[in-house]
């Protein structure tokens, strides 16, 4: 009897080894140390794969540094080291500020755009640092005490009174509960690593999970809501009352993660009716595939499919199979089976190695170039899936 999990497993790993890694290093590396590209486009003429030279968010580059940290754990025979320190090179030398926060936007030279504080480019950086100061042993220390700073001034600048952070100096409204969500997946990486930093980080987590559990999570219908107002009620808008699938899978897993840390079994119920909402309303059933958003009814919002989406679903599943037994067991690994092949769906671009952002209701794919940001989450499920799905099999 075949074994689908472990079918899947095999498939995404060879994907990424033999197109992902090769491709996006090959092509989305701009030269002269520039770091990466924003996009890679094989639409416009479908033989030749073009770089896009948008100017470059600081959340990209510190994502496209851990895929290829990841891919020395992958067993990527390519340079990774090189590919590393080419990012670390561009993304250090260019958006880290006197005070130790990150800029938001360079362009190709690495002249600073927008040098505006964004909470979620801070988490990607906190969350990278972690991810290098084990990479580069050399760097260690200097990336450890980065980290801390960067820590410090979240503390005493952007601080909220409730646990969590503004997300600007003055605080302005809506706060977002996805920055928070990143941070929290930052503070574990850190935690994890067991160097020095590690217990200021798992205070970090607790503070954030908890800000999930009593704000974030409505005790009405179990879901994170994206937008808040001031004082952690939800904004007042249409803003206020979306809800994203992605997210709710993307929460499951993260607060997995935290609970099995702390040995907290409230965590397993919450997780499972986060993951039961999105599963249910938030999965298209005639495409097979995890839509954008919904109101808070769960009526639809947005039908467009992105691909991240679909790997934050097969993390969350996977993990709970991981976590439960029986029937539940099996209900999740079929659940994670179905996220796998839809994720599939999108790594099937023009040129081996790109893939579609977005599916759209009528089912067609749409003919845009392939974002480098999701790189990130294709890494981060294929290293799920490689170290749950031995135990899942049947």
């Amino acid at each position: 009897m075949v074994d689908e999990l472990a079918e899947l497993s095999h498939r995404l790993h060879s994907w990424v080894l033999t197109e992902g890694f090769p491709l996006w290093w090959d092509k989305g590396a701009a030269p002269n140390g520039g770091g990466f590209y924003e996009a890679l486009d094989a639409y416009t003429t479908p033989d030749t794969i073009t770089p896009l030279e948008y100017p470059r968010r600081a959340r990209v580059q510190p994502r496209q540094i851990y895929c290829y940290i990841s891919a020395q754990r992958l067993g990527w025979q390519g340079p990774w080291r090189r590919a590393v320190d080419h990012g670390v090179g561009f993304y250090e030398g260019n958006y880290r500020l006197k005070d130790g926060t990150y800029a938001a936007l360079v362009d190709g030279s690495g002249k600073i755009l927008k040098r505006n504080f964004n909470l979620y480019d801070q988490a990607f950086a906190l969350f990278a640092l972690s991810h290098m100061a084990q990479a580069l042993p050399d760097q260690t220390e200097q990336f450890c005490a980065q980290a801390e700073r960067l820590l410090d001034v979240l503390y005493a600048r952007f601080h909220h009174c409730q646990g969590g952070f503004h997300e600007s100096d003055p605080p302005t409204a809506p706060l977002g509960a996805n920055p928070h969500m990143h941070l929290l997946e930052a503070a574990l990486a850190w935690e994890e690593t067991g160097l020095p930093p590690g217990p200021r980080f798992a205070q970090l987590a607790d503070e954030i999970v908890d800000l999930c559990l009593t704000k974030f999570i409505s005790s009405e219908t179990g879901a994170v809501r994206e937008d808040y107002d001031l004082t952690w009620q939800a904004y007042d808008s249409v803003l206020g009352r979306r809800i994203e699938p992605g997210h709710q899978f993307e929460w499951a897993w993260l607060l997995l993660r935290w609970s099995l840390r702390r040995d907290d079994p409230r965590i397993l119920p919450i997780a499972q009716r986060l993951f039961s909402n999105a599963s249910h309303f938030g999965v298209c059933r005639r495409r097979q595939v995890a839509i954008m958003a919904l109101n808070d009814d769960f009526s639809p919002q947005d039908e467009v499919a992105r691909l991240w989406a679909q790997t934050e679903w097969l993390k969350s599943a996977l993990l709970l199979a991981h976590l439960t037994s029986g029937i539940a067991r099996n209900a999740y690994r079929d659940q994670a089976i179905s996220a796998g092949r839809s994720l599939e769906r999108f790594l099937s671009g023009p040129v081996p190695g790109t893939w579609y952002d977005k599916i759209d209701p009528d089912d067609s794919y749409r003919a845009e170039p392939s974002p480098a940001s999701s790189f990130y989450h294709i890494i981060g499920a294929i290293l799920e899936l490689i170290r749950l799905s031995p135990s899942l099999a049947r």
